[in-house]
């Protein structure tokens, strides 16, 4: 997979040949140490609406063909180029392998866990502007459910960077209500968090558990 290609995407260039649209590419320097990665340019405007607008606008990272972000975590930005490069790619087994080995060694690898750092791809697709993405998120989200309520951190993470009616937050808030309705320690993470958490977002999370038990 050519995410990370050692050369300046001028290879194989003859005189009055048209060159292929994938043989452009732009450097992507990521974190604060500006991790370098060198992507297919059509490749990634294609789906990432703020890479289309970096690239494809009168901006300085569209002349200089380098796009810094220098807010995102690299670890989280190398999964999402695996996925693009690859849109079968496993983003539950891809995120459980960037984790730091000391941690699988040391402790169990709970579920949710791993999907605490899938939430962060998802902010992460919806900073990029990729909506193929974050439903490629959602989905793996999904099809792993945890087996355990989620962590307050998680909570606080997703509501504190999602809007009202986000998909993530929506999961957030269904996978709450399935043990709120039966698990004291949920329930006591709640009181724990409502202090922290907005009114829009409470106010959602009981609509939903009323639902709930209307139904059953």
């Amino acid at each position: 997979m050519a995410i990370k290609p050692m050369d300046d995407g001028n290879h194989g260039d003859v005189a009055g040949a048209p060159r292929s649209q994938y043989d452009i590419t732009i450097t992507v320097l990521v974190g604060k140490t500006s991790t370098r990665y060198i992507v297919h340019q059509n490749m990634i405007i294609h789906g990432s609406g703020f890479f289309r607008k970096a690239c494809c606008g009168d901006w300085k990272e569209a002349h200089e063909r380098i796009v810094r972000l220098a807010s995102a975590n690299a670890g989280y930005f190398h999964i999402y180029l695996d996925w693009l490069y690859g849109p079968n790619t496993d983003l539950y087994a891809n995120t459980m392998g960037a984790l730091p080995e000391i941690t699988k060694v040391s402790s169990p690898l709970h579920k949710g866990y791993v999907l605490s750092h899938i939430c962060k791809l998802w902010t992460l697709g919806d900073f990029l502007q990729d909506h193929k993405f974050q439903g490629a998120v959602m989905a793996a989200l999904d099809a792993n459910p945890s087996t355990e309520a989620p962590a307050g951190p998680t909570v606080e993470y997703v509501v504190n960077n999602t809007s009202t009616g986000s998909p993530l937050r929506t999961w957030l808030i269904n996978d709450m209500v399935r043990y709120l309705v039966s698990s004291a320690p949920t329930t006591a993470l709640l009181d724990e968090l409502t202090d922290k958490l907005p009114a829009d977002f409470l106010m959602s999370l009981m609509k939903t558990l009323l639902s709930k038990r209307k139904r059953g």
